[in-house]
């Protein structure tokens, strides 16, 4: 890599931050609890999501990959100058006090970082991630920044899913546009980079939902020991998308939660904002944002006018619409993993549903796959509902077994010649996208428990 490369790198991940950080601070407004390390891990999932789609939109008016340029930095320019005169109006945070134990922690999530980054130079692309994901990135590069119409009605290109969402290949056709090539081993850092925000985004989640900074860096420093996250076929440095929905979705949980216990309407706008990457990341988000919706019903019953929680899910209902109309206008075809619903599929397909339940409770219990977390997930549920469950703990738990049972429905609708095979090729990626929202659970209720007084204090 010659030191321009470096230079156009550095400057392609400037702007997503820019424009990250300036989406940020516009959501957090004038509120000063969150931290450094929180502002931060959004802002890379905001500027992510928002580079991506003003790629795709830019498309639309513009093409060559200068003017596209242009108006991407330009507009996080905007963003981040906007977000700045917010920021400057907020009252300086204070830093609470850090136990030997929390900052042991915080050591742990930093090696656990630096570890998940050597990993990440030292392998490469996985299926998805290539014939997915990065396909579509070249593609774009090689046309100028705009994805070419003859791609979606291309019969040949059918097995790379054209009707997946851009979130994923327009990230990487960013770096590519600057440094001028379609470089897989660079469009892999941006792995390591979503790993980094979500441990923290997990460490903060966590705290600010439980109250407890301790179960905030437990949750963060476990998340590097469940096996699939960096050996499973849909590991973090694969260039899969299940990892960053995962984080994406742990935003929406966690602020939706935080938004219910504390009224704050900081947390709502970035409950909105994160729920509006959902459909945007992969197929799968819509699933997430019915639970979520489900979740907010849990949370705000009776507490939040029903209007303004179902206004945050309207981004999320627009960016799902404008993308199935986009492939309408395309004319892509419907893909060909599932058959229709119908009442004559449901009545065929209910034979499946005793398999597909072994199946999953196999995969789940596969110690190669998870060693022991999801029995952790089952403990830990079964100890808030022993406890008599607040609504809180009610919603995380909701989120976690909710969209299990949805995905394991889609199989009832499967067109695979094998129902086993296609249950235990995606499932564990599936459930890899609920990993993050479990270990806030997990983390909470271990911690409160063992600051339970026992016998005779």
């Amino acid at each position: 890599m010659t030191f321009g490369d470096a230079i156009n790198l550095g400057l392609a991940l400037a702007v997503v931050f820019a424009a990250g950080i300036g989406i940020t601070d516009l959501l957090i407004g004038r509120n000063s609890g969150y931290s450094k390390l929180e502002r931060w891990s959004l802002a890379w999932l905001f500027g992510t999501g928002a580079v991506s789609l003003m790629l795709w939109l830019a498309g639309f008016v513009v093409s060559g990959d200068v003017r596209l340029r242009i108006v991407v930095v330009l507009a996080s320019s905007t963003v981040a100058y906007l977000g700045g005169k917010t920021a400057r109006q907020r009252t300086p945070q204070i830093r609470g006090t850090r136990t030997i134990i929390d900052r042991t922690l915080f050591a742990i999530v930093l090696c656990e970082i630096v570890a998940v980054f050597v990993m990440s130079s030292r392998h490469g692309l996985g299926w998805d991630g290539l014939l997915n994901w990065e396909i579509k990135a070249r593609y774009v590069f090689l046309n100028g920044g705009v994805m070419p119409a003859a791609y979606f009605g291309s019969v040949s290109r059918a097995f790379s899913h054209p009707e997946y969402p851009l979130f994923i290949p327009l990230t990487e056709t960013w770096l590519y546009l600057w440094l001028g090539e379609a470089n897989q081993f660079w469009a892999m850092t941006l792995f390591p980079v979503f790993y980094a925000a979500g441990a923290f985004l997990l460490a903060a989640i966590t705290t600010r939902v439980s109250g407890s900074q301790r179960a905030g860096g437990l949750a963060a420093a476990l998340l590097f020991f469940v096996p699939y996250l960096h050996t499973g076929g849909g590991r973090v440095i694969s260039g899969y998308a299940d990892f960053p929905l995962s984080i994406c979705y742990l935003a929406t949980v966690g602020y939706l939660a935080s938004a219910a216990r504390d009224n704050s309407a900081a947390a709502f706008r970035l409950f909105v904002a994160s729920t509006a990457l959902l459909p945007w990341m992969k197929r799968e988000g819509l699933i997430l944002c019915v639970t979520a919706a489900a979740c907010a019903v849990i949370l705000f019953w009776r507490r939040r006018p029903m209007r303004q929680w179902l206004f945050g899910f309207a981004p999320a209902l627009v960016i799902a619409a404008a993308w199935r109309l986009y492939l309408y206008t395309m004319h892509v075809r419907p893909p060909l993993d599932f058959v229709s619903i119908s009442f004559t599929s449901i009545a065929a397909s209910s034979n499946r549903i005793g398999p597909i339940a072994a199946m999953t409770f196999r995969e789940l219990a596969s110690v190669s796959h998870w060693s022991v977390f999801w029995l952790l997930v089952l403990a830990a549920l079964l100890i808030s509902a022993c406890r008599k469950p607040d609504r809180q703990t009610v919603a995380l738990g909701f989120a976690i077994v909710a969209p299990l049972v949805l995905y394991c429905s889609t199989y009832l609708f499967s067109a695979w010649p094998s129902i086993a095979a296609h249950v235990t090729g995606s499932m564990p990626r599936l459930a890899l996208q609920l990993v993050p929202v479990a270990w806030c659970l997990v983390a909470g209720i271990l911690t409160r428990e063992s600051q339970q007084p026992g016998p005779g204090r």
